[in-house]
């Protein structure tokens, strides 16, 4: 049975939301590179209501139901 875990986003997990995000369609040119997404990651951690959540399938972050 596949395992999915839904949890805070991490820095190590930037590639994988950095890839979703491109396939969906829905990323800012200013977010397409690491460096920019860590500091952006950085400033939501500043924000109690604001969390950035992966969907963790079998290990790897789920793809986006297409």
């Amino acid at each position: 049975m596949p395992r999915l875990e839904i949890r805070d986003a991490t820095d190590d997990d930037l590639p994988g939301v950095l890839r979703v995000l491109a396939e969906s369609g829905s990323m800012a040119d200013n977010l397409s590179r690491s460096k920019e997404a860590r500091l952006h990651l950085a400033g939501l951690r500043q924000w109690p209501n604001f969390r950035l959540l992966i969907a963790e399938l079998d290990g790897a972050i789920a793809d986006p139901i297409r």
